[in-house]
């Protein structure tokens, strides 16, 4: 992480008096951005007792420059930080404080009402308008092995979300990886930040770019995203993007209005990526380059990436390939006796290598059932994904879909069996599945229930909207006359999606 931090505090130097960030119109500067981080710094010094004591910050996720300091400054005081977004709902964002032990939390507005928490979880600290002064030169500390750089917190299928630390020494490999892909930043970039900060691919969006001395261009919350992305892209003239594929989709009917020349290279990414949309996208940014990125949080941001070629799109039932391995990292497809397989034949896939986390957070056994050691492998950790992958001759891989039940819904990643486990556990539902279905414009989530269930529809969807974060709610609620099951007397899911599919009505 020193050897990061070296290259963060070389890049503000270099190029201080380029433009680092573009908040609605309104510039700031490599020494904007600069001093901020300074400031913070300085505040944190001032008001935490020991700042020798590692520990993890939480950070409110506003769309200023005063949060994306904060980031950076925690990191320059050897801390972690969580990010945490206060329009999520209450109960879970206690859960992720309590969970990560975050005794202080950064904010840039003292407007704590979109969702406040109980001030007596952590004390807050805000980074605004504050007299505090520029601390004079970064220094850069000394970190210990597992240091943490961030954690993220994703869907858990205990109904309680798992907390994925991620360290500063994997967080530097992934940058020294990604830069082998061939996807390059320049100086002179314009590059967007479409995602939220509690999604690690927020991550890649705006360091990689403040690496290399370019513009960041983080998209805000005012309008409908998705039309937000397409007039920033525009507006602007963006030429660095990652994209997640669903505003592509829900822009669709939009395309044919927008042309997006200055864009030269295009990363798509945060959920499996459809081949239809290829073409529509290819005539709006017809001078980039694209790729299609593949990882999840456990193993830092992307650790696969798949170049799309004019002489044709390589998929497996309509999927873009997820492609190669990314630097050092270490794909293996392995069968159901972790043997691997050959090639062409169907597995699952283990990752290996310097990005992957050492496990979840407080929780040894879901990180045993994940974090594998390979005796063939000498020992070696690797994080058993649970997607059915196979690879061609070319040593490309494909993703064929899920061994386990989650899914990637507008670029998060949801454990269907935690929606399942708030509804059983609320309503006292035995028999309860909840099935992604691929619509035109997006997945959406569909709950199903047995007929003879109790609960009424409406008062399970509020309180889901109530539990949840918006994306995890699902669209509807179907009831069917019974489940069917599989031979071995376990709830059909594959059966029900079936039924779901050709458009059973609702009972």
């Amino acid at each position: 992480m020193e050897i990061l931090l070296k290259q963060i505090k070389d890049a503000l130097a270099t190029h201080s008096t380029r433009q680092a960030f573009c908040f609605l119109d309104t510039f700031y500067s490599y020494r904007d951005l600069s001093n901020q981080i300074s400031k913070i710094v300085n505040l944190l010094t001032r008001k935490i007792p020991d700042t020798s004591t590692k520990r993890n910050i939480g950070i409110v996720t506003n769309n200023d420059l005063e949060t994306y300091a904060s980031l950076i400054a925690c990191w320059f005081l050897g801390y972690g930080y969580v990010p945490i977004n206060l329009y999520l709902p209450q109960d879970r964002n206690k859960v992720i404080i309590r969970e990560a032990d975050i005794e202080y939390i950064l904010s840039s507005s003292d407007n704590l009402t979109a969702n406040d928490l109980d001030e007596s979880l952590a004390s807050f600290i805000l980074t605004s308008g504050s007299d505090t002064e520029n601390s004079g030169e970064l220094i850069i500390p000394s970190f210990s092995e597992g240091s943490i750089a961030y954690i993220i917190f994703t869907s858990g299928s205990t109904g309680i979300p798992k907390g994925v630390p991620v360290t500063q020494a994997n967080l530097m490999a992934f940058i020294e990886n990604f830069f082998t892909s061939g996807f390059d930043i320049e100086c002179s970039d314009r590059c967007l930040q479409m995602f939220e900060l509690t999604f690690d691919v927020s991550i890649s969006s705006f360091l990689l770019p403040l690496l290399r001395g370019a513009c960041v261009f983080p998209v805000g919350g005012e309008g409908i995203r998705y039309i937000q992305t397409l007039k920033y892209i525009q507006q602007y003239q963006l030429t660095s993007i990652q994209i997640v594929p669903s505003i592509i989709r829900l822009a669709a009917p939009l395309l044919n209005r927008f042309k997006f020349p200055s864009v030269r290279n295009c990363i798509l990414t945060g959920e499996a990526s459809s081949i239809d949309l290829i073409p529509e996208w290819q005539a709006c940014v017809t001078n980039a380059r694209i790729f299609n990125f593949y990882g999840p949080t456990e193993a830092a941001i992307f650790c696969s990436f798949y170049r799309c070629s004019d002489k044709g799109l390589k998929n497996y039932n309509g999927m873009l390939a997820i492609g190669k391995p990314m630097g050092n990292t270490e794909l293996l497809i392995l069968d159901e006796d972790r043997r691997e397989v050959d090639v062409g034949s169907k597995g699952e896939l283990y990752i290996g290598g310097s990005q992957l986390s050492k496990g979840y957070l407080n929780s040894p056994s879901q990180s045993s059932e994940s974090f594998l050691e390979l005796a063939d492998k000498g020992n070696r950790v690797f994080y058993k994904s649970g997607d059915m992958v196979y690879m061609d001759g070319d040593g490309e891989i494909y993703y064929c879909g899920r061994f386990d039940n989650q899914v990637k819904i507008q670029g998060f990643r949801v454990e269907l069996g935690e929606i399942e486990f708030l509804v059983r556990d609320k309503f006292r539902i035995n028999n309860v599945v909840v099935v992604s279905e691929i619509k035109r414009t997006a997945s959406e989530l569909i709950l199903i229930l047995e007929s003879g269930e109790s609960g009424n529809n409406d008062s399970i969807l509020n309180y889901l909207r109530h539990k949840l974060p918006q994306y995890m709610v699902p669209a509807g609620i179907i009831r069917l006359k019974e489940f069917p099951l599989t031979s071995s007397g376990k709830t059909d899911r594959r059966k029900i999606k079936e039924l779901i599919s050709v458009g059973v009505e609702s009972i």
